[in-house]
């Protein structure tokens, strides 16, 4: 039997029974796509070599706008694609180094500020004087802040999709030498950089309310969707507990002689 829908509109049930039951968990082996997030290591080489497809860009004359702050702030601050490429140069405060999310692009409507890397601040600026070489006059305030290469919006009335961003990461990813996919089926995609700045927070250890104002996303699902720490991350975090064990099973030989005598 399919949906009670159908009944209820023709009048053969008065209510959908099961409108408001959500839908049953499914096993981590059952999901569709199952997400990575980037090593440390992976991180580095991911940052370097966007910024040397910047210049290798540049050099051929197929792109002015570098991509490297972009994918700098969605490693760092795992903000949402969509949300991230509808920022304007009016919710930039490099001074003060924040960043406004306003609640008309997040995905839950709701508002929120987010301190932005101290080093990716310099890299704004300059990204700035770049829009302001291309067009001739300093960016307004209702401007963009982050552009294809080719200087046009990363989306468009039907901004749904990414607007060519995945296949931009994708070849990123690629020149960076770094595998789509691993041995366990699990896979690196834009969202996976989300998961990836939350896993970088978690092992820093900021506090699980900081991570939910910065990402935008209740704790539960952030862990549910987004965490990705590994053995070694909780290894390390429980052995830096004092331990209470002591640290021999027996006394010394001639503790245990002046016991007995």
């Amino acid at each position: 039997m399919g949906s009670p829908d159908p009944y209820v509109k023709n009048k053969e049930l008065p209510i959908n029974p099961i409108a408001s039951v959500g839908p049953l968990p499914v096993p981590d082996e059952k999901k569709r796509k199952r997400r990575r997030a980037l090593r440390e290591d992976e991180v580095h080489v991911f940052l370097r070599t966007a910024r040397a497809e910047d210049e290798r860009r540049l050099g051929e004359g197929r792109g002015m706008i570098p991509q490297l702050p972009l994918w700098a702030l969605l490693v760092e601050r795992g903000s949402r694609w969509q949300e991230t490429v509808k920022l304007r140069w009016c919710d930039v405060d490099l001074d003060g180094g924040w960043a406004v999310f306003r609640a008309e692009v997040t995905k839950n409507k709701k508002q929120r500020t987010v301190s932005l890397p101290k080093a990716l601040c310099p890299l704004l600026s300059e990204l700035r004087g770049v829009h302001a070489r291309i067009s001739g006059h300093p960016p307004f305030t209702d401007d963009l802040v982050f552009l294809r290469p080719n200087g046009s919006a990363w989306f468009g009335p039907k901004d749904q999709n990414d607007g060519g961003g995945r296949e931009l990461f994708y070849a990123t990813l690629k020149a960076a030498g770094i595998a789509r996919s691993d041995v366990r089926g699990s896979s690196v995609d834009i969202h996976a950089l989300r998961g990836t700045a939350v896993t970088r927070m978690l092992r820093a250890g900021v506090p699980y309310p900081t991570v939910e104002k910065i990402v935008g996303a209740d704790i539960r699902i952030l862990l549910r969707h987004y965490e990705d720490l590994q053995p070694e991350d909780l290894r390390d975090d429980l052995e830096r507990m004092n331990t209470a064990i002591p640290g021999t099973l027996l006394p010394p030989q001639s503790d245990m002689g002046t016991a007995s005598a």
